[in-house]
């Protein structure tokens, strides 16, 4: 868990997430506008990474974004590609 927030933190990604109070393997990525969330989903799905959405109306119309949950069968390379692609795709889609 500490190491992808430090990869997130290192690649200018944590402005994006929204930090809970506690150590959590569960992390909200903003987004914004469900187009965008879907866009962003279908790269990473087609680049091998599972994540869940949060759309409207189950958020605020800008707020959509990405769940992405850590476990134990995820290693230190699943989590450094993650990284890589989530700066990507915010590239991309020029959320940065």
């Amino acid at each position: 868990i500490q190491h992808f927030k430090e990869l997130l933190e290192n690649n200018n990604l944590s402005q994006f997430i929204n930090e809970t109070p506690y150590f959590s393997p569960i992390f909200f990525i903003h987004i914004g506008e469900t187009s965008t969330v879907i866009k962003f989903v279908r790269y990473l799905l087609d680049q091998g990474f599972f994540v869940n959405t949060f759309i409207y109306p189950a958020v605020p119309k800008s707020g959509g974004g990405l769940r992405v949950l850590i476990n134990n069968h995820h290693n230190m390379k699943d989590l450094d590609n993650l990284a890589e692609t989530l700066v990507y795709c915010f590239s991309k889609f020029r959320l940065f």
